[in-house]
């Protein structure tokens, strides 16, 4: 029995060391970076424009997209994205773009609404660029998460 409680601790300990650098304090501002490709659909949700795609993330890890744009006679892009995780966590998004001529890009701001798991009450912000040079679209995110 004495050493079962020893193996039993010794676990406990080693998967505590594994687990606690991950976990970072609720309501801790942590950097965030994502990065994507989306492909449009053809569909529409009403004024929007439905993206897919797939990419990777700080606190995501791997994850596939659904995004929808709403492109602005302006040259102004509104929407949301949505992230889901491999593990089926996601992560909500919504996004103001300006077109820039230079650079052949959208760029501009988002703002993290929430999401789903351990997303719930997720925050933050940052900076989202959308290259137009390649095909499927990268989209690239800048910022910080709090969650």
């Amino acid at each position: 029995m004495k050493r079962y409680l020893q193996w039993a601790m010794f676990a406990a300990a080693a998967l505590a060391l594994v687990l606690i650098p991950c976990a970072a304090p609720a309501g801790e501002e942590l950097p965030f970076k994502v990065q994507y490709t989306a492909t449009p659909t053809g569909e529409s949700e009403g004024p929007y424009l439905i993206h897919t795609g797939t990419g990777a993330g700080t606190y995501l890890g791997h994850f596939s997209v659904t995004a929808a744009a709403h492109l602005y006679r302006n040259g102004r892009v509104t929407g949301w994205v949505t992230f889901t995780s491999s593990i089926g966590d996601s992560l909500d998004v919504v996004m103001d773009q300006t077109w820039d001529a230079a650079t052949t890009s959208y760029k501009g701001s988002y703002t993290i609404v929430g999401g789903t798991g351990r997303f719930e009450n997720a925050s933050g912000s940052g900076t989202i660029a959308t290259s137009l040079t390649d095909y499927p679209i990268p989209v690239s995110l800048e910022g910080h998460i709090i969650f």
